[in-house]
């Protein structure tokens, strides 16, 4: 994204010696305080925290995305009626997965059809995990873009609010996402 943001990750070589042999391991060193200064330029776009958001608010709002947005109301966070979520599914899923099913239907229905059935006055979309492994952030943006596109052009009548790519954890299940990846995912995600 800019040279200042790129220079924050480094990588550095050291020889470790177990007594017999000798190896090369390779660290990135990660600079979060980089990408938290890189992100507040987007300050006047990021909605402040607001513990006052009532039920109302939440029956009003549809979270869509992968498995962190379905564990939503796996873990009874939220209700099953305001969750569409995936498992594995990246963001290019939202035009193309039909995994969502609804009584009367005798086939499920992508989440751009899932929207315009149920008339949100709100989304909330989160995506971006599953993406975080072998494309750039320009792909990932444009996919993002195309997908929010095609259901603004479903159901023009909600607010659609661009959650950013949560962050993972150094012990996690699939080691090849790198926080870098997202933290650039997420500047894009500002930027769009």
């Amino acid at each position: 994204l800019n040279e200042k943001y790129s220079s924050a990750l480094t990588e550095t070589s050291e020889s470790v010696s177990d007594g017999q042999t000798s190896s090369q391991k390779t660290k990135i060193s990660y600079d979060k305080d980089v990408y938290l200064t890189e992100i507040s330029k987007y300050n006047d776009i990021v909605l402040p925290y607001n513990a006052d958001k009532d039920e109302d608010y939440i029956n009003e709002t549809l979270f869509i995305g992968d498995s962190n947005t379905a564990g939503l109301s796996s873990f009874g966070y939220l209700p099953l009626q305001n969750v569409i979520g995936k498992k594995s599914m990246g963001i290019q899923g939202v035009t193309s997965n039909n995994f969502v099913w609804f009584k009367g239907y005798s086939k499920p229905v992508n989440i751009v059809n899932a929207v315009k059935l149920m008339k949100p006055r709100r989304i909330i979309i989160n995506f971006g995990t599953n993406n975080a492994t072998g494309i750039s952030s320009a792909e990932f943006i444009n996919m993002y873009k195309n997908s929010v596109l095609s259901i603004q052009s479903a159901y023009p009548y909600c607010d659609i609010i661009i959650a950013s790519v949560l962050p993972v954890v150094y012990y996690r299940e699939n080691y090849n996402i790198k926080q870098s990846v997202i933290d650039k995912f997420n500047l894009s995600l500002a930027e769009l």
